[in-house]
């Protein structure tokens, strides 16, 4: 929520892995399928900003 996609992305990501729940259900389903997964982590790499 800093407006830069960086490693604490990834972090947050991590610490809800393999969580499933309605698609956007927390912020941390970026790709808004419902599944806190590798999927989310490839979207954060590909708009990475350090």
């Amino acid at each position: 929520m800093d407006q830069k996609i960086n490693i604490l992305d990834i972090i947050n990501i991590g610490q809800h892995w393999g969580e499933i729940g309605e698609p956007c259900w927390i912020p941390e389903d970026v790709n808004c399928d419902g599944i806190i997964n590798i999927l989310g982590i490839i979207l954060v790499a590909q708009h990475w900003t350090g």
